[in-house]
């Protein structure tokens, strides 16, 4: 199924994965339509493949087990270390992030020249745009904080609470409170978005969004589908595992062709 720069894989053979890292070279979104809930540790085993080649012999991050919670809607994973690789040793390559059903996801470069035609301003909104969430303890020690270009608002803005196990060791509540900034490249500084400039911007993607759905993948996404990225960028710094406890949630798996470093650390992931 081709439309448009995405191709739709109705049914996953996993022993021919290298024909999906074929497509990456050829479509911008390569969209599985795959139920996760059908098979998780399967889909995670054999995507994995596709990084092995790339993984440090000094630091083994190993694919663990996922587990699929039917009752509660909910996708989580039992361990730390199997998603999100530490940039430092140059073996970022895949990530999943949780999106719910109240997200607004921004992550495609077609629909960012989309709001660029039909609405300028917006634009230059956007592409200022940073958010930023902090990470804390249970004793509510704040641990650090992590700034990263927008790739998704909440539309309530609420806050969404996580808990996140590191090294089997220690579990710490994931406070995740999203705060938008302008980021100001002349003089290197984060200006704090006020409610009106918020609800502005996410009233206008809103709209933009329902005029953009007719043509693009938006509309095409189902849930639990795994949806490829051929370019995609995070600043994410450290391993961040998700365990969505108030709504539901798809769990969607991004890859990206090409590793490369810009300011503040903003990086891509590595197919092949």
């Amino acid at each position: 199924m081709n439309e448009d720069n995405h191709f739709i894989v109705d049914k996953f053979d996993f022993d021919k994965i290298v024909i999906i890292k074929e497509k990456l070279k050829q479509y911008d979104i390569v969209i599985l339509r795959n139920s996760l809930s059908n098979d998780i540790q399967k889909i995670g085993e054999n995507i994995g493949k596709l990084v092995e080649n790339y993984r440090d012999d000094k630091e083994k991050y190993l694919l663990k087990k996922i587990t699929y919670n039917n009752s509660s809607n909910t996708i989580f994973h039992t361990d730390g270390q199997h998603f999100l690789y530490p940039v430092e040793y140059g073996i970022m390559k895949y990530t999943c992030l949780p999106i719910n059903t109240g997200t607004i996801f921004i992550n495609n470069s077609n629909f960012l020249n989309y709001i660029k035609k039909t609405n300028f301003i917006l634009y230059q909104k956007l592409s200022k745009l940073w958010s930023c969430h902090n990470i804390y303890t249970k004793s509510n020690t704040k641990i650090h904080s992590i700034y990263h270009p927008i790739i998704f608002l909440y539309k309530n803005k609420e806050c969404i609470n996580y808990e996140f196990q590191i090294n089997n060791t220690e579990i710490i509540n994931f406070n995740k409170t999203y705060q938008f900034y302008y980021y100001n490249s002349d003089c290197n500084q984060f200006t704090l978005l006020n409610e009106s400039e918020l609800d502005y911007i996410i009233q206008e993607i809103e709209k933009l969004l329902e005029k953009y759905n007719s043509n693009n993948s938006f509309n095409k996404i189902k849930e639990g589908d795994i949806v490829i990225y051929n370019n995609l960028t995070l600043m994410h710094k450290e391993p961040q595992y998700f365990l969505n406890t108030r709504r539901e949630i798809e769990r969607i798996l991004i890859y990206s062709s090409n590793l490369k470093k810009s300011l503040y650390g903003k990086y891509s992931f590595i197919v092949s």
